[in-house]
């Protein structure tokens, strides 16, 4: 992947995850300057943005639940020369306490037959839905129920807030945020004015997180009302969403 190299699974995600990131540069890295700049690399997955940007002289702590995937983020560093400027943290983050993780999700056998059986559960659970959480087969999420057509690992994992996260190693330059999950309590901590460049996906649930609730998805006026005060916003994607956002700290 350019001038990247990356240990891969087959059978996973982790191809199109680094890809995105270091070649397709999904979230517009390519003329930052980030030389000596801390940054949060927050679901870094197997480390592809993270690594990319220590190849590039950054500074990064991979924030990473899965212990598959954080003893991937550990062997790709090392791969491409650059295990001195990535720290990997092996835990979720959002909210602080204990999260639970689920991960390895794969297709319950006999699926059709079930839904043959019973109708709502292909009602509740759609094709689009079930195809998306394959996509993520290895990625681990903290939010919402686990469709029941769906076998997975789970496990309980230590969970840092970003302001924990900021006492262990200092207030970030830049936060990349792709956690499944706990996106909100991210955004919502108080640390997150002070980062000077956010960057992440929205999606369309607008209505839950303006009531308060504890919904695992944020909308664009959620990161309006959160950012808005302290930073200039940019979406992309569609209207409807979901899409990429981009926060930066105004001057």
């Amino acid at each position: 992947m350019g001038d990247l190299k990356f240990h891969l699974r087959h059978g996973t995600c982790d191809h199109n995850s680094a890809h995105s990131c270091c070649v397709d540069d999904e979230y517009n890295f390519a003329d930052v300057d980030v030389r000596d700049r801390l940054v949060f690399d927050i679901g870094a997955h197997i480390g592809g943005f993270g690594i990319w940007l220590a190849t590039r002289g950054a500074r990064v702590v991979c924030v990473e639940p899965v212990p598959g995937n954080a003893a991937m983020i550990r062997s790709n560093a090392e791969l491409n020369g650059v295990e001195p400027l990535v720290t990997v943290v092996q835990a979720a983050a959002g909210k602080s306490g204990e999260q639970v993780v689920r991960f390895n999700f794969a297709p319950l056998r006999g699926w059709n037959r079930l839904v043959s059986a019973c109708p709502e559960l292909g009602l509740r659970h759609d094709k689009q839905r079930r195809t998306s959480i394959r996509h993520h087969a290895s990625v681990g999420t903290t939010g919402g129920v686990a469709p029941v057509d769906l076998t997975y690992d789970e496990m309980t994992v230590q969970s840092l807030s970003l302001s924990e996260l900021a006492e262990m190693f200092g207030v970030p330059g830049i936060v990349k945020i792709d956690c499944e999950g706990s996106e909100w309590s991210i955004l919502s901590d108080p640390t997150a004015p002070h980062v000077s460049l956010l960057v992440g996906e929205w999606h369309p649930n607008e209505s839950a997180v303006l009531r308060g609730t504890t919904q695992t998805t944020y909308s664009r006026a959620y990161i309006d009302r959160l950012l808005g005060p302290t930073h200039d916003i940019t979406y992309s994607g569609p209207e409807g969403g979901p899409g990429g956002f981009r926060a930066e700290m105004r001057v």
